[in-house]
C-alpha cells in the first residue's frame, strides 16, 4: 500500500457569483516511502498548488478541494478537521518551501524557529530541546552547528539558510516531505549540495519526498519517478529514466529540448512558444492545443485521457510505451 495515494484532485477558485474555476484538475498518483517523485512543469501548471493541498494550507473558502482524494497513511486528507491538520502538519507531513529568506523569521535565531516543532510535537524542554535542535543542525551537514543555534537568518548564507529550512522540516521526523522548488535561489553548485542532502536523508530516514522543480537536470539524477504538469494536469508520468529518454507528450519532449543541458556549446537555447493558458481559457480540448506542433483536428475538441503514461491523441513516437 503506497505512502500517499491521490485520485482525481481537483482544486477549485470560487468566485462570488460564478461557478467555481478548477485550477489542478484530476490528479492521480502515488507515492511510497523512501521514494522520490519529482513534479514538473512551467509556472501556472499548479504545482505549487498541489503541493499546498498536500499540506491543508490552501486559502479558503476561495481555494478549496472540490473533488478527489489524497489518502495518507490510511486517512483522506481532503475531508481532515483543522484540528487534525495541527497534529499531522509539520509532524507526519513537513514542507520546505521556496524562499528560505522569506520563510525564516528575521527577528528569531534559528535555533528558536526549529525549537517550536520539537516543542509541540515531540513534547522536548530544556537543554534537551538545545541538543535536540543541534541534531538537527548536525543531521543537515550545518558547519559548527552548536554555534548557529544562536544566530539570526540573515547571518547565514542562502545554501545554509535552506539547510535550516530542511532541519525544521525534519525535526519530528515525517514520512511525507515536500520540497517545492528548494534550490530556487541558489548558485549551480549549491543546489547540488541540497539535493545531494535531501536524497540522502531519504534514504537514511525512508522518507517519501514531492520534489517540485524546474531544474530537469537535478529531477534526472536524483528523483525515481516524475510527473509533467500542464495547465492543471497530469499530462506525462512514469520513471525518470524512460520518460526522459524517451518522452511521449510533446509537452515533455519539448521541456526536456529545452533543458539548458541540451543547449550545444555556443547554440541557442530552444523555448515552447506561446504560454500556459490562465483556467478560465482551457477550453474542452487538449490545453496544450495552441502550442502544439503535433495536434490535429480532435485534439481541440475531446481531452485526451492519461493512458499508457501520456494524455495525447498524437504522441511523439517511442521506442517503447510506458505503463
Amino acid at each position: 500500500m503506497s505512502l500517499l495515494d491521490v485520485q482525481g484532485l481537483t482544486v477549485s477558485l470560487r468566485q462570488r457569483g460564478s461557478a467555481p474555476v478548477p485550477l489542478v484538475e484530476d490528479l492521480s498518483f502515488s507515492l511510497d516511502a523512501g521514494e522520490m517523485l519529482a513534479v514538473v512543469g512551467e509556472s501556472g501548471s499548479g504545482k505549487s498548488l498541489t503541493a499546498l493541498a498536500l499540506m491543508g494550507l490552501l486559502a479558503k473558502p476561495a481555494l478549496s478541494v472540490t473533488a478527489g482524494s489524497m489518502i495518507f497513511e490510511g486517512r483522506d486528507l481532503a475531508t481532515l478537521p483543522e484540528k487534525d491538520w495541527r497534529k499531522l502538519r509539520g509532524n507526519r507531513i513537513a514542507m520546505i518551501f521556496q524562499d528560505p529568506m522569506s520563510s525564516l523569521n528575521p527577528l528569531h535565531p534559528i535555533g528558536r524557529q526549529i525549537v517550536e516543532s520539537l516543542s509541540l510535537h515531540r513534547g522536548l524542554k530544556g537543554d534537551a530541546l538545545r541538543k535536540a535542535v543541534i541534531e538537527q543542525l548536525d543531521l543537515v551537514r550545518l558547519p559548527a552547528a552548536a554555534s548557529r543555534v544562536d544566530q539570526y537568518p540573515h547571518q547565514l548564507s542562502g545554501g545554509q539558510r535552506q539547510r535550516v529550512m530542511i532541519a525544521m522540516a525534519l525535526a519530528c521526523r515525517p514520512k511525507l516531505l515536500i520540497a517545492d522548488e528548494p534550490t530556487t535561489a541558489l548558485d549551480v553548485t549549491i543546489q547540488a549540495q541540497i539535493l545531494h542532502l535531501i536524497d540522502g536523508l531519504r534514504r537514511d530516514l525512508d522518507l517519501a519526498v514531492l520534489l517540485i522543480s524546474h531544474d530537469l537536470d537535478l529531477v534526472a539524477e536524483y528523483a525515481d519517478r516524475v510527473a509533467v504538469m500542464y495547465a492543471g494536469r497530469i499530462v506525462e508520468q512514469g520513471d525518470v529514466e524512460p520518460l526522459f529518454e524517451d518522452p511521449h507528450h510533446p509537452y515533455t519532449s519539448g521541456l526536456i529540448a529545452c533543458a539548458p543541458g541540451k543547449v550545444p556549446r555556443g547554440g541557442t537555447l530552444l523555448s515552447i512558444p506561446g504560454m500556459v493558458p490562465p483556467p478560465a481559457k482551457r477550453g474542452v480540448g487538449c490545453t496544450f492545443f495552441a502550442r502544439c506542433g503535433r495536434r490535429l483536428e480532435r485534439c481541440a475538441a475531446e481531452r485526451p485521457p492519461l493512458v499508457a503514461g501520456a494524455a495525447c491523441w498524437n504522441p511523439v513516437p517511442g521506442e517503447e510505451t510506458r505503463a
